[in-house]
């Protein structure tokens, strides 16, 4: 079992019941259980809208976080990273380009999920674009034919959060002097 499906199980393991809204997968487990490109990730990160804030922010959501990490940590694994959608580099239709899941993917009980779109992900990748970012922008980009001219289309029109200015500032200087191995 991938470490991205091991995770969510647990936290599916963890709920009461069935919540009322898809997690919204970046990262890692989006490569990995939405988009075919095989990560180990130690974590599953996560975004929500801020109308769906209110549950995971609920004392029940929390509740079964901290269980599911719980029994993450003997494995070095964990579940912590949920941002609210104003706390992220990303566009501003996000929502309208969220990418299910394919239909062989993993399911749960308690919830479904869903990836931000390709172009979301590369994008928010740019913010940090270190070593681990490129070679996850060079596959993403590879596996869903997206070109630099496309992505560099989207730049003018992020939304990047003021406390990730520099930090996206820095990593538009690296993404214009990478050049990718492909």
């Amino acid at each position: 079992m991938r470490n991205s499906e091991f995770i969510l199980r647990a936290l599916d393991k963890c709920l009461p019941r069935r919540i009322g809204i898809a997690f919204h997968l970046l990262g890692g487990g989006a490569l990995d259980l939405v988009y075919g490109i095989a990560r180990f990730s130690e974590d599953v990160d996560c975004v929500c809208t801020l109308a769906e804030a209110h549950t995971m922010d609920s004392e029940e959501f929390q509740n079964a976080l901290e269980r599911a990490n719980d029994l993450l940590e003997p494995q070095g694994l964990y579940l912590t990273h949920i941002f609210d959608e104003d706390e992220l580099v990303h566009l501003p239709d996000w929502t309208s380009r969220l990418t299910p899941p394919p239909s062989d993917a993993p399911t749960f009980l308690h919830f479904d999920y869903d990836a931000v779109s390709a172009e979301d992900i590369i994008l928010s990748k740019l913010t940090r674009f270190d070593e681990k970012d490129r070679l996850d922008v060079e596959d993403l980009m590879l596996a869903r034919a997206i070109t630099r001219e496309m992505i560099d289309s989207l730049i003018p029109t992020v939304v990047v959060p003021g406390v990730w200015m520099e930090t996206w500032q820095n990593g538009l200087q690296k993404w214009r002097a990478w050049r990718p191995r492909h």
